[in-house]
């Protein structure tokens, strides 16, 4: 079964946790492959693409894009904010989907990671020793219980 925990971050007007911080925590496992189910953000992509069109193809899409460690994090400096998210990681790639469930997305998963409204995160593992590093570096960090 999967844990969460839930960031706060420190006590300012506006989250002070940003995607990268929490990456930086779970490191580079060569073995996961990233996907996103769900953005909204602001920010400048490479010029190929637009944000809205970035969304869009993330959002609406029934297929989903896969990235790898070093594609996430070089997308992830390219918002400048991001307001909700839905962030999946594997080692199995097949599941790497959209889920109908969220309690199946949690605990199918090996990490899901959730923005919600600009105001806290969700993150889901079985990796105990990443959550512990997350709530003892990140502000405002804590199990769900």
């Amino acid at each position: 079964m999967n844990k969460g925990v839930k960031i706060n971050g420190d006590n300012n007007n506006y989250l002070s946790v940003k995607l990268k911080d929490i990456l930086v925590q779970i490191g580079n496992e060569p073995c996961f492959k990233w996907a996103i189910l769900w953005i909204y953000a602001v920010g400048e992509l490479d010029g190929q693409k637009n944000i809205l069109e970035f969304e869009s193809e993330v959002n609406l899409s029934k297929n989903i894009i896969v990235y790898d460690w070093q594609q996430l994090v070089e997308l992830s400096d390219k918002f400048e904010q991001i307001m909700e998210i839905v962030l999946i990681g594997s080692k199995d790639s097949h599941l790497l989907k959209r889920y109908s469930n969220i309690d199946e997305m949690h605990s199918s998963c090996d990490f899901t990671i959730e923005l919600i409204d600009s105001s806290y995160w969700l993150i889901y593992s079985s990796d105990n020793i990443i959550l512990d590093r997350i709530c003892d570096k990140l502000p405002g960090a804590n199990y769900l219980h």
